[in-house]
């Protein structure tokens, strides 16, 4: 019901008012959506331990579990850390300190809006604060803060895991604009809006533009589903191929399920295991 109206309202201001329907969709756009935890992940939380981080004026809530080698695990837009805990729990189990933040404005973190550069910052202030951190495993825009993180700040890291990451900022507007059913009139005002908000180059939302500027010494994995709606496959393959990393395409998961399909997460930990 909600989406058919978002999608009446969009459509109907690209006829009549566009940029009316632009700068609802910007604040449309750095909204994430709250979800509340299911009653598996407040048990999970019980056995956690928490911290605030500051991020410049930001406060974040980070939590941990286990001991051992230290893994940040990174989750996506309108996501927050505890969704990802069939992750977390198997790298517990495997002997690893779970390291995983809400980002500004998700689950336990205050805030009513948030962007990626807010997320890639959040992952620099971890490295700072942990700097003997083993390994990074992100999720969509989790990811493209890990490689904000890893092409900004100095850092030890020596494995990090990309799944389903937004490799190019035109991708993730063209996205959005069609999931609200918006046209090309909103989607070019919305792109003027957006680069007067955040006047650093596009290139600086772009993992493959990253990673091109300043490659990262680091043992990557690409992992992206063929089913995914948010993410090409193709993008997936060409950063792959820019950023010299390993590729593991999977099958009907999806932009979600993939975080909880216990195959793919052993692939993962088997390669953070690997030497």
């Amino acid at each position: 019901m909600l989406k058919s109206l978002i999608s009446f309202v969009f459509a109907t201001l690209e006829k009549i008012a566009p940029s009316v329907g632009a700068r609802l969709g910007v604040w449309l756009f750095l909204k994430p959506f709250g979800r509340k935890l299911t009653p598996s992940e407040m048990r999970f939380e019980q056995d956690s331990r928490g911290f605030w981080l500051h991020v410049g004026e930001r406060k974040v809530w980070v939590r941990s579990v286990g001991t051992g080698p230290e893994v940040i695990v990174a989750h996506g837009w309108s996501s927050h850390g505890l969704m990802l805990k069939t992750l977390i729990q198997a790298l517990r189990d495997n002997d690893y300190c779970v390291i995983f933040p809400d980002f500004p404005a998700h689950g336990s973190s205050p805030g009513n809006s948030s962007n990626g550069f807010e997320f890639g910052e959040t992952m620099s202030a971890l490295l700072v604060r942990n700097p003997n951190t083993h390994a990074l495993v992100g999720h969509s825009l989790g990811a493209l803060g890990c490689i904000m993180a890893l092409t900004q700040t100095p850092n030890k890291v020596e494995k990090f895991v990309s799944v389903a990451a937004p490799v190019k900022f035109d991708h993730v507007l063209l996205r959005f604009i069609q999931q609200v059913s918006a046209g090309k009139k909103t989607h070019d005002i919305m792109d003027k809006l957006l680069q007067v908000r955040f006047p650093q180059d596009k290139s600086e939302f772009s993992a493959i533009d990253l990673i091109l500027k300043k490659p990262v010494n680091v043992s990557m994995l690409v992992v992206q589903d063929d089913s995914d709606p948010e993410v090409q496959v193709s993008d997936a393959r060409e950063f792959a191929r820019v950023a010299g990393a390993d590729i593991l395409i999977t099958q009907s998961l999806g932009h979600i399920k993939i975080m909880h399909d216990y195959s793919t997460i052993e692939k993962i930990i088997n390669f953070i295991e690997m030497t």
